[in-house]
């Protein structure tokens, strides 16, 4: 059978962080920088 994996790859896992953390700190700086 195959259907969507209700539980995603640890390394997809890893990389959603990674890319959230750098999308945070990259808002951050800008705002910094805005402000």
């Amino acid at each position: 059978v195959n259907g969507p994996q209700p539980v995603p790859h640890p390394q997809a896992v890893k990389r959603t962080k990674r890319r959230k953390r750098k999308a945070v700190s990259s808002r951050m700086a800008f705002g910094f920088l805005a402000e």
